[in-house]
């Protein structure tokens, strides 16, 4: 339901679309830099062994400057496509505020990922703290009646 009408509420969605297998790939992006293609297209064989791919920009550690809500990088609706038409990913995830620039008006990455059945996890912290190159992910939602989107306590299990 979120940006999509009539799109499911997150707790119409079953428990299992929201853990599985994840890795953190880095990709220190600097303010308004895209997430493209050929940055991911090098991590191809990984991302096709994961469900959740979660993304390292760097942008957690400014938390609270100026600029934290305009400078982030996102993601070209090339390389989004990419990800959801070439690989079975449950969800897609970065340590900044959105996948899409904060003045969009049509929020093309979220269409595209939402669409394409993804749950998409934003702000996510500590990431830096995975050493494992695959671990189990966990982001369940709040239950709470018609919510659209959730705060989430996402959780890296590691057994490495």
């Amino acid at each position: 339901a979120h940006m999509l009408g009539g799109g499911a509420t997150v707790t119409q969605l079953p428990l299992e679309k929201f853990t599985g297998k994840a890795m953190v790939l880095e990709v220190n992006q600097v303010a308004h830099q895209k997430i493209d293609l050929d940055l991911l297209r090098k991590h191809e064989e990984s991302i096709a062994t994961v469900e959740f791919l979660l993304l390292r920009t760097g942008f957690s550690s400014r938390w609270g400057e100026a600029g934290y809500l305009a400078d982030y990088p996102t993601f070209t609706e090339a390389a989004a496509d990419w990800l959801t038409t070439n690989f079975s990913l449950k969800g897609l995830g970065l340590d900044a505020v959105s996948v899409d620039e904060m003045v969009s008006k049509t929020f093309p990455i979220h269409q595209l990922l939402l669409q394409k059945g993804l749950v998409i996890y934003e702000n996510l912290t500590n990431l830096e703290e995975i050493s494992a190159k695959s671990f189990q992910f966990c982001g369940f939602p709040l239950k709470l009646e018609d919510l659209d989107a959730s705060p989430v306590r996402a959780v890296a299990v590691c057994t490495e």
